[in-house]
């Protein structure tokens, strides 16, 4: 009798080939998902107010952006599924206060699960999706922790359980709120400090 085998969660980077198969992509009703959804889907031409993955994947530097799907199941129905996808940038945040030097920083832009995979695969919640796709972001920030020691994100206030998902990652430095000042909303900011001893000799340098 042959091994069933597990799916297994893979990456890989999104470009514009990428973008019918995404059309699809729900991630939630609520307005922070539904956010979410349109900054991936949304089209380059004509531009969106606040820019989509299709623009920030073109800027120089570009934005990274990737898929995570699974596969390696037998069953037909998950093979190649597409779970989520996450986006990195590169941003400069005043640390800590309003009257703070600018520092570099590494910056989740986007990320998100579908819907059917939430708090998926059954287990310990490090095991799901949304915390295996957040385990792979910030690997990628590591690895330019010296030139940017700091990584941060924006999330709504109402947003608890990615908010709970951060803390679990060590986001633990609460910073000033973000106000989008076109639509009105307000964002919480979180950072995670990659690489203390550089942040450090930042901010002595900036001071």
């Amino acid at each position: 009798m042959a091994m069933r085998m597990s799916p297994v969660l893979t990456h890989y980077s999104f470009d514009a080939d990428d973008w019918d198969e995404i059309q699809a992509f729900d991630c939630g009703d609520r307005d922070y998902e539904r956010e979410v959804a349109e900054w991936l889907k949304s089209p380059a031409d004509p531009p969106p107010p606040d820019s989509c993955a299709l623009l920030d994947i073109a800027k120089d530097p570009p934005a990274r952006i990737w898929l995570y799907r699974l596969e390696g199941d037998e069953d037909e129905s998950t093979e190649d599924s597409l779970v989520g996808f996450g986006a990195l940038d590169k941003s400069r945040w005043r640390w800590t206060t309003k009257k703070s030097p600018y520092i570099p920083i590494s910056m989740i832009l986007w990320f998100s699960v579908q819907k059917p995979y939430r708090r998926q695969p059954p287990g310990d919640e490090d095991g799901f999706y949304s915390s295996l796709i957040m385990d792979h972001l910030i690997s990628e920030a590591f690895k330019e922790q010296h030139e940017r020691p700091v990584l941060g994100l924006c999330v709504r206030p109402t947003n608890t359980r990615a908010i709970a998902l951060y803390r679990r990652k060590h986001f633990t430095v609460d910073l000033d709120p973000y106000t989008d000042k076109r639509t009105g909303v307000q964002y919480a900011r979180m950072a995670r400090i990659l690489d203390p001893v550089r942040l450090g000799e930042m901010v002595a340098g900036l001071s």
